[in-house]
Parts: structure tokens; C-alpha cells; sequence
């Protein structure tokens, strides 16, 4: 039987706490760029799906992260 030595566990605790916080800022930007679209279809008159492409094109063109973008907008 194999058995797990402390380094591993070491590694395996730390790659852990990475995902983890990946996952919190993933979930962050997620947020702001919901409100960002929200901000859009409640003063601009825009649906949902156009809040959304206006998002990316505003990204791509500035070439900023979509996140970014978000963030400035609601900001």
C-alpha cells in the first residue's frame, strides 16, 4: 500500500489553495461583469446578449480583459 509522505501533501495543500484562489477571482470577475451588463441593459436599453458583445468589443478593441473592462464600467 502507498503511502502519502508530508512533502506530498505539502505540494498537493498548495496546488489546492492555488485553485481555490482562481476560483475566488474567476467568481469576482464574474460578478462585476454581470453588473457591468446590467449597468448596460438598465441605461443603455440593450438586451442581456447585446450587453454582452458590447463588453467584448469594447475588450477587444482597447485590447483590456473583459474583467477590466467591467471593472471600469461599473467603477
Amino acid at each position: 500500500m502507498g503511502h502519502t509522505s508530508a512533502a506530498d501533501v505539502a505540494e498537493e495543500l498548495l496546488a489546492l489553495r492555488e485553485e481555490n484562489r482562481q476560483l475566488k477571482e474567476g467568481m469576482l470577475a464574474r460578478a462585476r461583469i454581470d453588473q457591468a451588463m446590467g449597468v448596460l441593459v438598465a441605461f443603455a436599453g440593450t438586451n442581456p446578449d447585446e450587453a454582452w458583445d458590447l463588453l467584448r468589443e469594447v475588450s477587444m478593441n482597447t485590447n483590456r480583459k473583459l474583467r477590466k473592462v467591467a471593472e471600469i464600467f461599473v467603477g
